[in-house]
């Protein structure tokens, strides 16, 4: 933390007076040094009575670390080859359950800060949504089985640019009709209040700041007592795939 506080210091300064390539390198290096400390801690809580027993308390141990900070992931990947499956499968799903008058929820276990600008910083890092939605832009009249995704996002780039993408909150909001409801828990403080700021003032949407796993259980039954469930934790930790089938298990009984 004393590594990286004057980093963050920096970063919010540093924009103005560099050039883009000095900018864009110290971005990386930052993320390099978060996940250094997060390794780091990981190796040396091994060996603590913390890690004996569920390995699911020492996620939530990390987990409560990384929301000091806010996880880079969402916004680095935003819209690429991933997003686009996810996303797709996603919006199918929501439009079958149209199909019936009666009302749903979605529950977004890991909801990130909900929407995105493909102009930031972290999203220019790798670009990565070069390779995703930027392949399917200019064709998307051709992919007519992709259209309710699609068309969320022709809605947020009306000027025919594309510069802005819906995270799974706002493809879910989007899709949404005015009956239905969404969940949506973030646990990381600094994509939590993007969150709050980009969702809340949706009367339909209720936003969490908790754990996802343990949010998902907590909140089951939900009422509505139909809809889908979205669990895409960031995978950075091996402990996510572990937790994954823990929670599944638990929301299953």
């Amino acid at each position: 933390e004393a590594v990286l506080l004057p980093w963050r210091t920096l970063r919010q300064q540093a924009k103005s007076r560099l050039a883009e390539e000095e900018y864009q390198a110290m971005l990386a290096h930052e993320l390099e040094l978060e996940r250094l400390q997060q390794g780091v801690l990981l190796q040396t809580l091994r060996g603590l009575s913390l890690f004996r027993g569920k390995s699911h308390n020492l996620l939530n141990y990390l987990s409560l670390l990384g929301a000091q900070q806010g996880p880079l992931s969402h916004a680095f990947h935003a819209g690429n080859h991933a997003d686009v499956l996810k996303h797709a499968v996603q919006a199918l799903i929501i439009e079958s359950l149209k199909k019936k008058e009666k009302p749903f929820i979605v529950l977004d276990t890991h909801a990130g800060g909900g929407l995105y600008d493909l102009r930031g910083d972290w999203s220019q890092k790798k670009a990565e949504y070069a390779d995703g939605i930027g392949r399917l832009w200019d064709e998307r009249a051709q992919w007519s089985a992709m259209a309710p995704y699609l068309g969320v996002i022709e809605e947020m780039n009306q000027s025919g640019e594309l510069h802005y993408y819906p995270g799974s909150p706002e493809l879910s909001r989007r899709l949404a009709r005015d009956q239905d409801k969404l969940a949506l828990m973030e646990l990381h403080n600094n994509e939590v209040e993007d969150l709050r700021a980009n969702m809340g003032y949706d009367p339909r949407v209720a936003v969490h700041h908790r754990d996802g796993f343990e949010g998902l259980v907590a909140l089951l039954p939900p009422t509505p007592r139909r809809g889908l469930v979205l669990i895409d934790p960031p995978y950075e930790l091996k402990e996510d795939y572990f937790a994954v089938v823990d929670t599944l298990k638990k929301a299953q009984k």
